[in-house]
């Protein structure tokens, strides 16, 4: 299943926690606590809804379909991750009447790697920088080792409304990357200032991160 961006992004603003809470139950497992955060917003097919009585939690592992795992009246979760998984979460809005929101973009995926103490979390796509920028921008982005070598692999930058603007350059080797984004579609002209999207696809898996180009 391949995970895309969610276009209601006002929802929910989901963040990744970077920080390790403790070591799982069970050995080899990690626990990582999930944040989010509501927003304004419609229910799933345009009605008002009230403030959210729970959440439900949509989590998948690597990239299969998602499951309904939890149910809290938290806007936080803490998940016990295995070393060597990829875990991505979502979240929906229930309110007392039970009134659903529309569902939540995916989570940036946590992943550790294998390897003696504890792991370092892994993103396919980081935060670029600067952000917000002008005139250029630097994106980084790691390739797993075991990408096959027919799998696909691109970066590329859209603007609001989805459509393309610029397919970015991309090493297939494993490891850490940098490309720099000088702000000019693919004619190369300079582009307006505004929001854009840097898409990620490693495999099966899609990534997105906002950048802000400023003048």
């Amino acid at each position: 299943m391949i995970l895309k961006l969610n276009s209601h992004s006002c929802t929910f603003l989901l963040v990744l926690a970077t920080a390790l809470i403790a070591m799982g139950a069970v050995a080899g497992d990690l626990e990582v606590e999930f944040h989010w955060q509501s927003c304004p917003s419609l229910a799933q097919y345009g009605q008002q809804m009230g403030p959210a009585d729970h959440y439900q939690v949509w989590v998948s592992r690597n990239g299969e379909a998602a499951q309904l795992t939890a149910t809290t009246p938290d806007t936080f979760i803490v998940m016990s991750v295995p070393i060597g998984q990829d875990v991505r979460v979502r979240v929906q809005g229930v309110d007392a009447d039970g009134v659903k929101s529309l569902m939540s973009d995916w989570s940036q995926p946590v992943y550790f790697e294998v390897g003696a103490g504890v792991p370092a979390q892994v993103a396919y796509l980081k935060a670029n920088y600067p952000n917000p920028f002008n005139p250029e921008t630097t994106l980084r982005y790691r390739v797993p080792e075991n990408l096959a070598p027919d799998a696909p692999l691109a970066l590329e930058i859209y603007d609001v409304r989805g459509q393309r603007v610029r397919r970015l350059p991309v090493e297939r080797s494993a490891g850490m990357h940098e490309v720099r984004w000088d702000g000019r579609d693919h004619t190369g002209g300079q582009v307006a200032s505004g929001t854009y999207l840097a898409r990620m696809v490693v495999g099966a898996m899609i990534e997105t991160g906002k950048m802000t180009l400023t003048k």
